[in-house]
């Protein structure tokens, strides 16, 4: 809009094509997971809703890697080393092809050391619908996808330090 409004403040063009459209500048905030909302959901009963159990642990594994859903479908143990004192998983973004390397946080290593390195899976619709469910049942009001558990691994490592080009 602006520059447009530039060249026909200079005669360059003779309709500015952008004049009437109104830009929404509202808060650009990045929404995540606090680590009170983590412990929150990390210590929610669910012993009437066993189903949610293994949910709630796909959602703090995912917290604790930072894969899209995709590339949590296709998490292979196999491909987790030690480097630097740091265990970590490297791979293929399936969505672009783009080698990565994450961090694995302790709370992760704890639920592949629960399912014997092999998690469970679901869909990727009922996996979403379990996650309204369980931020119903831990009075969340954060909205979790699994685009914002993403987000929530992100912000947690800036927030213990790693710099923001590493991240």
């Amino acid at each position: 809009k602006r520059i447009f409004t530039y060249a026909k403040d200079n005669d360059w063009i003779k309709v500015n094509l952008f004049s009437n459209i109104k830009i929404n500048k509202g808060t650009n905030s990045v929404k995540y997971l606090t680590r009170e909302e983590l412990d929150i959901i990390h210590k929610l009963d669910l012993s009437e809703y066993p189903r949610l159990d293994k949910v709630r642990d796909l959602l703090l594994f995912q917290v604790s890697i930072g894969l899209a859903y995709i590339d949590l479908v296709q998490f292979n143990i196999n491909k987790v080393q030690v480097i630097n004192n740091a265990v970590v998983y490297s791979n293929k973004r399936q969505k672009t092809g783009v080698e990565f390397t994450a961090v694995i946080l302790p709370m992760g290593l704890q639920i592949l050391k629960k399912y014997d390195n092999n998690l469970p899976m679901i869909s990727n619709q009922k996996y979403n619908a379990y996650l309204k469910e369980i931020q119903r049942l831990a009075n969340i009001k954060t909205v979790i996808t699994t685009h914002l558990l993403r987000k929530s691994y992100a912000h947690h490592l800036l927030n213990n330090g790693v710099r923001i080009e590493v991240v």
